[in-house]
């Protein structure tokens, strides 16, 4: 079921839209390992016959996600469509695919300056673009807002101009990043991780013995909390569940804590936040979220899961109570167009940096249909972060998510490897099968190189501390 990887994968995300009188402006990135290297775009089936060019600009981290080898095979993009038409009837086509822009997950915006700053790393090109189209980028419009970006805070700013400094492409990288980049910025990092958080824990409603503790982060879009919480609503099962959001950023505190009362007055779904004062990160989140949880079983999930059918979390606990010896059980995840994106996750050794092993979804962009699943489960080297179900003890018995991965990319698979290492599998369910809109450009907006190298970093912080079992388990 695992062997369709020659199976072409082609991928469009759009992450910013901005719409400026009756023009819109896009902002976005396209992937392929098939021979489509351009897109198009049409409204309502005809050609746009003014889209006034594509600006296009490297998007590494992309690239790095899919394994794609060249940069002919992904690009990020900035596109004005001039003549006056809505968002939802716009669609994207790259040979014989489309992708209809109602089907995207994007932040609107009415800041130019920001799209710029994610226009990959010549801004000054990116906004000759858009100056050249017309837009006074620099002057006070009405149809500009300046608001200030977030920046980042001076951990991570340090982070970055070490990063910047450090050349993966040369000989001796690998031991140049093991000897010396590793140590400077896991100095940094463990000193943000080991402070004080002065967290606070309101209930909205009341969960009394649940059957399961859902643990979920959220950074930036807690929006998607009010739609998480929509579709949950309708599901009798979720009634027994204890739901927690872990709100991972502080700048959020008032915004979440006014949208939490209005969504638990709309839906009437019991669920908890917890307000941490502190931003720690993908692992320090669910750790958190954990030490909070109540039921004897956890399942980790993403913000932006969303379930495919009722019963599912019935049904999905009840398998991991039938397996054998499982520590961690992942669901089957689909994108929105019901292509896959998670069956399973496995290691594989990459070709540009002989010595690192990273993190691969076997079967990603492959339609469901040609899958075939008959049912029940496998078992696989890993899963996922965005969807684990597990017991609570063991959870704590492995010491939680690896905090020192920084910025995230490879606490699951640290996990996996830990339970592994305790004697438990890993399986995937096949009858639990969700929506995982995978919102990219929390973890990949940003196309700036430093990014990048972090991902490397991290991926040698894994390779260090499991290459004995990893060698094991991949042989």
């Amino acid at each position: 079921m695992l062997s369709l990887l020659g199976l072409s994968l082609c991928r469009l995300n759009v992450d910013m839209i901005c719409q400026h009188g009756e023009q819109l402006i896009l902002l976005g990135w396209f992937a392929s390992k098939s021979t489509h290297s351009e897109i198009a775009v049409v409204n309502s089936g005809q050609s746009f016959g003014s889209v006034r060019g594509i600006f296009k600009f490297s998007r590494d981290d992309v690239k790095s996600r899919f394994s794609l080898s060249s940069d002919e095979q992904c690009f990020g993009f900035l596109l004005v469509v001039d003549e006056p038409c809505k968002p939802e009837d716009i669609k994207f086509k790259a040979g014989i695919l489309t992708f209809p822009l109602c089907k995207q997950v994007y932040t609107c915006t009415s800041n130019l300056d920001e799209m710029i700053a994610h226009a990959g790393d010549d801004t000054e090109k990116a906004q000759a673009f858009l100056t050249n189209g017309g837009f006074d980028v620099d002057a006070s419009g009405a149809t500009i807002v300046r608001q200030p970006h977030r920046k980042l805070d001076k951990d991570l700013d340090r982070i970055k101009q070490r990063l910047d400094s450090f050349e993966l492409h040369t000989q001796g990288y690998l031991q140049t990043c093991k000897e010396t980049v590793l140590p400077e910025v896991h100095k940094i990092w463990k000193a943000r991780v080991e402070r004080k958080n002065n967290y606070s824990v309101k209930r909205f409603g009341q969960c009394s013995n649940p059957i399961l503790s859902v643990i979920v982060p959220l950074y930036g879009r807690y929006d998607f909390m009010q739609h998480q919480i929509a579709h949950f609503s309708h599901d009798e099962a979720m009634r027994g569940v204890e739901l927690i959001y872990v709100l991972d950023d502080p700048q959020l505190t008032h915004e979440l804590n006014v949208a939490s009362k209005g969504v638990f007055e709309t839906f009437k779904l019991p669920f908890t936040v917890i307000f941490s004062s502190l931003n720690l990160g993908y692992a320090g989140a669910n750790n958190l979220g954990v030490e909070v949880a109540q039921a004897d079983h956890i399942l980790l999930l993403n913000s932006d899961i969303i379930p495919t059918r009722s019963g599912w979390i019935t049904d999905y606990l009840e398998q991991f109570k039938t397996l054998p010896d499982c520590g961690i059980l992942g669901a089957t995840l689909l994108y929105e167009d019901s292509t896959v994106q998670h069956v399973g996750m496995e290691l594989y050794e990459d070709e540009s940096f002989p010595g690192i092993w990273v993190n691969h979804h076997p079967c990603k962009g492959v339609p469901f249909s040609l899958l075939k699943l008959t049912g029940g489960c496998s078992e696989v080297q890993m899963t996922t972060g965005a969807a684990m179900l597990l017991k609570k003890s063991l959870f704590n018995e492995l010491g939680g998510f690896e905090r020192m991965y920084v910025l995230g990319d490879f606490e699951d698979s640290d996990l996996c490897l830990k339970a592994i290492n305790a004697g438990k599998k890993i399986y995937v369910s096949h009858d639990v099968v969700l929506y995982h809109l995978e919102r990219l450009s929390q973890n990949m907006l940003e196309s700036g190189g430093w990014k990048y190298k972090l991902t490397i970093m991290n991926a040698v912080y894994q390779e260090s501390r499991w290459r004995p079992l990893i060698e094991r388990i991949t042989a």
